[in-house]
């Protein structure tokens, strides 16, 4: 975990916003019957660390984005990149309090874009996606940040208003205080 997400951890990780989180959902009853406690606050990563896994490393890379700490993990030997939430098949967002904004995630783009990952790994499936889907967040990104509006949603994680913007398959959804 990447130290500028701690406060998301401190309050997403416990028991209570969990059953929150996820009670509303199809499955969610049985989800919180399966919910666990939580273990012992996690170490934070740093940029650029190599983590060795035995004969294996995986390289740590700040990627703000979907949340303001978002990391991607690269596995170097495969050229798999684990993108989570940041890179999807179809959708990301940039919307809630613990979100970056769209420049801060044009950036981490084209950074990531500077490893030549193979594979990208996503957080939601389907979660096996080609490297050039960050060419289609990119665009859809620079379209929103070159003053493309996309269509207004209520925000249903806390009121307000959301935008989905849409652009060669991919989607992004943002708030207007997430532009810059």
């Amino acid at each position: 975990m990447w130290e500028n997400d701690f406060d998301v951890y401190e309050k997403m990780a416990c028991k209570e916003f969990r059953i929150q989180d996820v009670g509303h959902m199809p499955g969610g009853e049985e989800s919180i019957k399966k919910l666990q406690p939580t273990g012992p606050a996690p170490s934070g990563l740093a940029d650029g660390q190599e983590v060795d896994l035995g004969g294996r490393s995986l390289k740590v890379i700040y990627a703000p984005g979907h949340t303001h700490g978002s990391i991607c993990i690269l596995d170097d030997l495969t050229g798999y990149m684990f993108t989570g939430d940041n890179v999807q098949a179809f959708e990301t967002t940039l919307r809630e309090w613990n979100s970056g904004t769209i420049e801060q995630y044009v950036q981490s783009l084209e950074r990531l874009k500077t490893f030549n990952p193979k594979l990208l790994l996503g957080g939601h499936g389907p979660n096996r996606n080609q490297p050039e889907q960050i060419d289609k967040f990119l665009a859809c990104a620079k379209d929103i940040l070159d003053g493309a509006e996309g269509e207004e949603r209520p925000n249903r994680m806390g009121g307000g208003v959301n935008y989905i913007y849409a652009k060669d398959g991919v989607q992004i959804c943002y708030s207007k205080e997430k532009i810059r």
